[in-house]
């Protein structure tokens, strides 16, 4: 009866080591196979404040169009900049570039190129840290001194942009979000996705999240049980093989730390996220956000507050028919709905910063003359 049980025990312990090397190799593979696709700009390394080594991807500015400044554009939670540029024909930054607009793709760190964590307390981090990478990535781009300056975030990395303009005033000229989740305490996600998210790999230092990505990416869009399609996919506006690579490579291991501090402010409204409703309205920058009405990871009831509590002569807010997560930032829809509300947004803005010109000082000191900013621009140019 013993040397049964032993035996037993032994093609057990063999099944799950196959098992467990098979998952390996399938996540290798998968991973291999759906990166030769990608795509990447010239990169440019900055040093985030606690030391980290960040990567910022450069989109430049088309040439021959006119030339609208530079947008920083971060991606959410557990993803990387790919998201915003994922290969041609289906670019988020293309699309912003085409407009005149040089972008730089922001990698926090511990994805994309960015440096990863190697072990023990490097796998611990959270908002805080993503903050110092954002900031230091919009020292950089503002050190360029190139016209107006955007952060557009999706989801988490709108959080993220509202926290560097709060931290430091006036260094951004307009903020754009999609999909970010302002009032997390009125989240209403269903049980079954909140227990995952509660409780997946809760204990660890690190959630595999990219690594469960690239586990279910080749049955996406062929076995929809297999991926959560209420929380982020229409397959009207991004399709199968789309929603495959995407899965694969722009999804990435996350800190388990910030899931906890997700889960805390849905809870108990504790976290770094306390300040939104008394201070969001004092916070005076053009604010565009975007939500999507079937989005379910972050729905209207956490992204609509942002309407009410930020500055009434600052926000402005859209509701996009058919648009769940994902594809606010990656989809056909942006070009068809996203794109023609930002550029007619930042026309707005444009008119408003020229109604509002500078004063010109002569040498006593007293006003010599008042222009547009247009015309002082024109001024300068001439000499």
């Amino acid at each position: 009866m013993i040397i049964q049980l032993m035996t037993w025990g032994l093609y057990v312990a063999a099944a799950l080591s196959l098992i467990v090397i098979a998952t390996w190799l399938h996540i290798i593979f998968w991973g291999w196979y759906y990166r030769q696709r990608e795509i990447c700009g010239p990169l440019s390394w900055i040093y985030s404040p606690d030391g980290w080594r960040i990567a910022l991807e450069q989109i430049p500015a088309r040439r021959g169009v006119p030339y609208k400044g530079q947008a920083i554009c971060c991606p959410g939670l557990a993803c990387n900049g790919r998201i915003f540029h994922f290969r041609e024909g289906l670019s988020f930054a293309r699309d912003l570039s085409d407009e005149g607009w040089t972008v730089w793709i922001l990698h926090p760190r511990g994805t994309g190129p960015s440096e990863r964590p190697l072990g023990g307390e490097d796998k611990v981090y959270g908002y805080r840290e993503y903050v110092k990478d954002g900031v230091a990535a919009m020292e950089f781009v503002r050190a360029r001194n190139e016209g107006p300056l955007i952060w557009v975030g999706h989801s988490l990395g709108g959080l993220i942009g509202l926290e560097v303009a709060r931290r430091t005033p006036h260094s951004l000229d307009g903020l754009i979000t999609l999909g970010t989740p302002i009032a997390l305490n009125e989240h209403n996600i269903t049980p079954f996705y909140y227990t995952l998210f509660k409780w997946f790999c809760r204990g660890l230092k690190t959630a595999y999240l990219g690594k469960l990505s690239t586990f279910v990416a080749p049955w996406s869009g062929w076995v929809h049980a297999l991926h959560p399609k209420p929380l982020y996919v229409n397959f009207d506006l991004i399709n199968e093989a789309d929603l495959r690579t995407v899965l694969a490579q722009g999804f990435e291991d996350t800190p388990r730390r910030i899931l906890d501090e997700f889960v805390a402010a849905i809870e108990r409204s504790e976290g770094p996220w306390d300040w939104f409703e008394e201070e969001l309205r004092e916070l005076n920058i053009p604010l565009l956000a975007f939500a999507g009405d079937r989005d379910a990871l972050a729905p209207l009831s956490v992204t609509e507050p942002i309407s009410r509590w930020g500055h009434p002569q600052s926000v402005e807010f859209h509701i996009l028919e058919g648009f769940s997560h994902l594809e606010l930032v990656l989809s056909e829809g942006v070009q068809r709905e996203v794109m023609p509300r930002l550029h007619s947004w930042w026309a707005q803005q444009e008119i408003k910063r020229d109604v509002q010109p500078p004063q010109i000082t002569n040498n006593e000191g007293g006003i010599a003359e008042v222009m547009t900013q247009r015309e002082l621009n024109s001024k300068i140019q001439a000499g």
